[in-house]
């Protein structure tokens, strides 16, 4: 670990939501290589402590440094419950890409290319809130890789899937994670197994 680059530090970080103490001076060093898997039971704090080392909520408490400032400011996120525009998939993944340089036909090759790899191209002029969960899933997995970040942070983003769309996701992640960080959380032992030799195991909002 000594000579792998360290990307994010966390020192006593404690949250209470609604009079619970969700994390619990937490410690834990995040490195730039591989994916990281955040894993334990339901209400353990995973979800919590994504959201506060991506900057998305913050602590009562504690400390989170990142030695590498553009990976938090390159970075995207996927939520369990998947927020859309109330436009078409395709408007909603065009919108992602609003800030990129690119003109409007190479942006829209890249998000047909993404469709046609996860076989829902179909879906290009569907609304984005008429969709299944899973497809739902799908699409905001599509809309946050084609920004190409730095640092990709996953709630639990399979957890709607079949085996095959979700057989597919982790094949697309194990690919980009030489490119990118990969932070997740998941329950799955399989997914785990895949992806990390060395889980973090939460239990009762403390890293075990």
């Amino acid at each position: 670990m000594k000579n792998m680059c360290k990307i994010i530090s966390i020192h006593n970080v404690s949250k209470n939501i609604n009079g619970k103490d969700v994390l619990n001076n937490i410690d834990l060093e995040i490195y730039k290589k591989g994916i990281s898997v955040i894993t334990g039971h339901n209400g353990a704090g995973k979800s919590t402590l994504l959201k506060i080392i991506a900057g998305i909520s913050h602590p009562d408490s504690g400390k989170i440094t990142y030695p590498e400032k553009n990976y938090l400011s390159n970075s995207s996120f996927i939520f369990q419950k998947p927020i859309f525009l109330n436009r078409t998939v395709k408007d909603n993944l065009l919108f992602a890409l609003n800030s990129q340089e690119e003109q409007l036909e190479k942006k829209e090759l890249l998000t047909n290319e993404l469709l046609r790899k996860l076989e829902i191209l179909h879906l290009y002029e569907t609304p984005a809130k008429k969709l299944s969960s899973g497809e739902q899933q799908l699409i905001a997995f599509i809309r946050a890789i084609i920004t190409k970040p730095s640092l990709l942070f996953l709630d639990e983003p399979t957890s709607n899937l079949d085996y095959k769309n979700e057989k597919l996701i982790n094949d697309i992640l194990l690919d980009i994670s030489r490119d990118i960080k990969i932070i997740i959380t998941c329950q799955s032992d399989k997914q785990i197994k895949l992806f990390t030799d060395t889980p973090i195991f939460m239990q009762n909002g403390m890293i075990i």
